[in-house]
């Protein structure tokens, strides 16, 4: 840090920091509780629409975070910015941690989330030393959710399937903010964090990358065997299912090509049914009817029965070679299979139906093979019910259960055949295969997704945790290493600090020959080096700020003396005494005869020329003169053995000259003279010399410049007096800040009849009365007229000023605004009362003389004299005030004539 920032710019620093940090909190707080509430809406709606009581819980947890949002914003707004982060960052963390225990397959979003965002928030609104330990509690949190998802219990929602397909695009734009942050903190981190976070960053990548890949595989290789699983299951049943009903039909076949059977005769049937179902133990009844569905004959000892209304037989009627039928036998009372087929006579017409009723074991014995713990296979006919299913609630009651409505089974019938996914009613995900036999039977085969991909997390659950204690334990060994790899830095530093605070005794340890090993040799030699130019430096420096001391000494006697001749005299002088020269002087350049003349001398004490400084001109142009060359090249010139030097110029009052230094004064790029010092010993002037007195150069030449500016502004400042002092009119200065007058002048004085002291009290507000003649106030009007002249424009108008004896005053004012910072107008006040009272009488007589003029007119209009006399009566009655007018005619002409 800069050891020169004062306390109060450092409070400054600090203060824009920490209205940074808290503006981008702020920033931050809102940003979340927008998402939050997107988020909420999102929550709500599941709530909503499910029944489960996670989603419940899960907007809950939602709407808690957005209270908590808003009361960390009231705190961050009341300057409250680390607790209103800190409670920011753990409601964050905390409710990813619930929804992520409340909702499964989301630990790696809510784990890259938790990471972007904390280091986002930490390395924008929190100070460098700890944004870097907050960004790796951010990273422990989202391992903690990866682990959690893997091992969590089996009670978690599903998620969103549209997340998990936006999932590899939420992962790239978490991953390049991190990047991003990364690189633009990279510098900020010390060395060992560098060096650990490159390996980690060169490694981990690589092992993440080869989990994927394998897990990916391993997965989509598990994921095909469990598909071919539920196929083959599907297929062998199927098969099965098939050759059992094959049999069953050449069986059926040969019943109704038997003459005994054909002949339709009671006693020739019932052998041959009982002989038949003997030797198929399955077929607990074997039948034959007449074509009204009464039995002519059955392998069993019952009564006779009518199937007139059942399908099988109706089917075989209607000379269906085969019919399938499940239902509830009417003989067990439990689901049995009949197969029928029509008797016919040698002519080939139906005279009866045969038919065959099997218990469902065999098949239920199939399907409960197919079935594993977690998969389901089952049979439907070819009207969608159950004829064999794993759970036997399907089939009891007085009727089996028709799944017509059943995703798998409507898909079929829909034409779907093949491997497909469905969500039941209780929101479970299952894969299923479903196939179509001969008869219109379907099969399905279905597993729950998650026993499918079972086995895929559990490859999952241990490649991540091998990974995540892989990247740990490198974590720990790369820390190690690069610990004890940097840690004779870490001395070379503290050793190098130590002697940037002054201990240059301070050595660096060295403990090996490698790299590290030279560089503290190097730097201990160096060190000592530094002693050494430290010790030689010390006394030049010492000189020179005794020298810097002098050149601020002369330079402040130069800045407080304004006669132009005493300043340089001064400075002369003082240059000679301070810096103990032989001799000193300065050049004055004339710009109109382009001349350097000499206008002050500095001598030795108790010299004869003391206090006198000649008449020497040198022309700018002259070659053999140190003095013009620096004038002309504007550089300084330096002879440490003058006599030597062809462009020295001798002068026969300073025999003992023999080092000279001329020193340019300049204003900009503008010569204003030549500072000229010389010493009587050789080499007595080194470039460092030159630089000091280049800086006396540049301050006195400031000071001339000053002084003559000083002079000229003077001599303005009394001719612009003098101007004010001697005008004809009134002249005042209006300070619009104060509304007082300044600087009147005589005859001001006398126009408001008040000494320069009192009117310097008032201003135009005390002397004018309230109102102007027009009926305006006279403030109001009067701040209006300021405001113009303000603006550049040349205001004259009247106005009636009120002197102190009270009597009113008719003037003319003439306003210019006055130069400078200061708001200023020059008044001008002329008195007019001399031109207003000229202008009333000029008005009187024109008006008498229209009056005049109208009464002439009347009366030569007059037909008789006695009506010329008494309009000339009446109207000089009306013009002289309704006086009484008496008008007599002189009988006698000016002339003589009557």
């Amino acid at each position: 840090m800069n050891k020169n920032i004062t306390p109060s710019q450092r409070s400054n620093v600090t203060g824009t920091a920490n209205h940074q940090m808290n503006t981008n909190a702020l920033r931050s707080a809102i940003v979340l509780l927008l998402a939050a509430a997107l988020n909420g809406m999102i929550a709500l709606r599941q709530a909503i629409q499910s029944t489960k009581w996670q989603a419940r819980l899960d907007a809950g947890t939602v709407f808690a975070f957005l209270i908590l949002i808003i009361y960390a914003i009231f705190i961050i707004r009341r300057r409250h910015t680390q607790r209103g982060i800190n409670l920011l960052l753990i409601s964050f963390l905390a409710t990813l941690f619930i929804r992520n225990a409340l909702t499964a397959d989301m630990g790696l979003l809510y784990g890259l989330v938790a990471l972007t965002v904390v280091s986002v928030i930490a390395f924008y609104t929190i100070p460098p030393d700890r944004a870097i330990r907050t960004a790796t509690v951010g990273l422990l949190m989202s391992v903690v959710l990866i682990l959690f998802d893997l091992y969590a219990p089996p009670y978690r929602q599903a998620a969103p399937e549209a997340i998990s397909r936006s999932l590899p695009v939420i992962a790239s734009v978490a991953g390049l903010i991190i990047i991003f942050l990364g690189a633009r903190y990279f510098n900020q981190m010390n060395l060992q964090i560098r060096l650990t976070a490159l390996i980690l960053v060169a490694l981990i990548p690589l092992l993440v990358g080869i989990t994927i890949f394998i897990s990916s595989r391993a997965g989509a290789e598990i994921e095909r065997q469990a598909n071919a699983h539920i196929e083959e299951s599907n297929t062998s049943l199927g098969r099965n299912v098939s050759t059992w009903l094959e049999l069953h039909y050449r069986t059926l076949q040969e019943i109704t090509l038997l003459p005994d059977v054909i002949s339709m005769d009671t006693a020739l049937q019932r052998p041959n049914l009982q002989a038949i179902a003997a030797a198929h133990p399955n077929l607990f009844l074997v039948q034959t009817t007449d074509l009204k569905g009464i039995n002519i004959a059955r392998n069993d000892n019952e009564e006779p029965k009518d199937y007139h209304d059942r399908g099988w037989f109706l089917g075989a009627k209607a000379g269906i070679p085969i019919t399938y039928e499940v239902l509830i036998s009417r003989t067990t009372g439990a689901p049995a299979l009949n197969m029928s087929s029509p008797i016919r006579d040698e002519s080939g017409k139906i005279i009866g139906v045969a038919s065959v009723v099997s218990e469902l074991n065999e098949i239920s014995r199939e399907v409960l093979e197919g079935s594993g713990e977690h998969g389901i296979t089952f049979i439907v006919d070819a009207t969608n019910r159950v004829v064999a299913h794993p759970d036997p609630t399907y089939t009891e009651g007085e009727e089996l259960k028709d799944l017509s409505t059943y995703p798998p089974v409507a898909a079929l019938r829909q034409g779907q055949t093949g491997m497909f996914k469905f969500t039941d009613e209780n929101g479970q995900i299952w894969r299923a295969y479903v196939s179509t036999l001969d008869n219109g039977w379907g099969i399905v085969a279905q597993q729950l997704e998650a026993d499918v991909i079972a086995s895929a997390r559990d490859f999952q659950r241990v490649s991540y945790t091998l990974i995540t204690v892989g990247a740990a334990m490198m974590l720990i060994l790369a820390w190690w290493v690069i610990r004890r790899m940097i840690r004779p830095i870490g001395a070379l530093t503290e050793a190098a600090s130590a002697i940037a605070a002054g201990d240059l005794s301070r050595k660096a340890e060295v403990t090996s020959q490698d790299e590290i090993g030279v560089l503290a040799t190097t730097f201990n030699t160096m060190t000592a080096q530094l002693r050494d130019l430290i010790g030689s430096l010390e006394q030049r420096v010492d000189s020179r700020t005794k020298a810097l001391s002098d050149v601020a000494e002369i330079s402040t006697a130069a800045s407080t003396t304004q006669n132009v001749q005493e300043m340089l005299a001064s400075v002369v002088h003082l240059t000679q005494r301070k810096f103990g020269l032989y001799h000193a002087h300065v050049f004055v350049f004339n710009e109109t005869t382009e001349e350097l003349k000499i206008v002050a001398c500095g001598w030795k004490e108790g010299d004869e020329h003391e206090g006198t400084h000649g008449t020497t001109a040198i022309p700018i142009g002259q070659e053999q003169s140190l003095v013009a060359r620096a004038a002309r090249t504007k550089q300084a010139v330096i002879a440490n053995d003058v006599r030597s030097d062809p462009d020295w110029l001798p002068n026969p009052l300073l025999p003992d000259t023999a080092s000279e230094l001329a020193i340019p004064m300049l204003i900009g790029d503008q010569v204003v003279g030549v500072l000229d010092v010389q010493s009587d010993r050789l080499n007595a002037f080194t470039e460092s010399d030159a630089s000091i007195q280049t800086t006396l150069g540049s301050q006195v030449a400031v000071a001339l410049q000053n002084a003559r500016l000083y002079t000229q502004a003077e001599t303005s400042r009394q001719e612009a007096q003098s101007l004010v002092d001697f005008a004809p009119e009134a002249i005042v200065i209006v300070d619009l800040e104060t509304g007082l007058f300044t600087d009147p002048n005589e005859n001001a004085e006398k126009l408001y009849g008040l000494p320069r002291q009192e009117l310097v009290k008032v201003g135009p507000a005390q002397m004018s009365p309230p109102k102007q003649p027009d009926g305006r106030d006279s403030t109001e009007k009067a701040m209006e007229k300021i405001n113009e002249a303000m603006q550049g424009k040349s205001v004259v108008f009247e106005w009636i000023h009120r002197n102190a004896q009270g009597e009113d005053i008719p003037c003319e004012i003439r306003l210019v605004r006055l130069p400078g910072e200061k708001p200023r107008v020059r008044a001008s006040v002329t008195d007019i009362t001399e031109r207003k009272r000229i202008e009333e009488l000029t008005i009187q007589h024109a008006r008498h003389q229209e009056t005049l003029n109208l009464i002439t007119q009347k009366i030569q209009n007059a037909t008789t004299v006695d009506a010329a006399l008494q309009i000339a009566a009446r109207e000089l009655g009306h013009a002289l005030g309704m006086k009484p007018t008496l008008v007599t005619l002189d009988p006698s002409a000016p002339d003589g004539r009557n």
